[in-house]
Formats: structure tokens, C-alpha cells, sequence
């Protein structure tokens, strides 16, 4: 959740407040509903979280998406990772949790 704090909520809430000042000022007299807000929230949306905006939040939080198909290619920032950041890693680990979970979903069966 780290790269959308710091780099898309932000953006999406100034964006959707510019939309409801901009509605309120055409609709002075109207109310708002769930039709309205949901098609404000959608335009805000697609104008916001373009892949510029999410890749520029990923690189700003000094995280990167995993990508199990390939080598872990850490940011050139002084961060420390541990070996679980690998991607080899991280499938023994996802490998393990489905083992384990098979194991609770078959005594819960029995």
C-alpha cells in the first residue's frame, strides 16, 4: 500500500475535489447521489492513476513491483533487502503457504 500513499491517493483526492468544486459550481441547487459521485469518482480515476502516475509512485517509495518470472533487480537507493526480496524466494515462501493451507483446508474437511 506504501506506493499509493505516497504517490496516487494524494493525487486522486486533490483531483476529485477540483470535480465536486467544478460540479457544485454548474449544480448549485442539485444533490448529490450515488449516480453523480460514482461518475465523478470514475472520471477522477481514469485522469489520475495513469501508468506514469503508478510507476512514478512505486520508483518515489523506493519499492518495485515483483515480478516472479525474473531476477530481482533492486533500486539503485541504499535500502537493505533480505533474501525473501528475491524472487526464487518468494515462490519456496508462496510454494509453503499453499502447502500449509492445503494441510488446514483438509482437516477442516475431514
Amino acid at each position: 500500500m506504501q506506493p499509493l500513499d505516497i504517490g496516487c491517493f494524494g493525487l486522486l483526492q486533490r483531483s476529485y475535489q477540483k470535480q465536486l468544486r467544478s460540479w457544485f459550481t454548474a449544480n448549485p441547487t442539485a444533490l448529490m447521489n450515488k449516480a453523480i459521485f460514482h461518475g465523478l469518482l470514475t472520471v477522477t480515476r481514469n485522469e489520475v492513476y495513469t501508468m506514469e502516475v503508478i510507476l512514478a509512485a512505486w520508483k518515489k517509495s523506493g519499492c518495485w513491483p515483483i515480478d516472479l518470472d525474473r531476477p530481482a533487480t533492486p533500486p539503485t537507493n541504499k535500502a537493505k533487502y533480505t533474501a525473501a526480496d528475491t524472487p526464487g524466494k518468494m515462490k519456496q515462501m508462496a510454494a509453503s503457504i499453499e502447502a500449509d493451507l492445503a494441510k488446514v483446508w483438509e482437516f477442516q474437511i475431514m
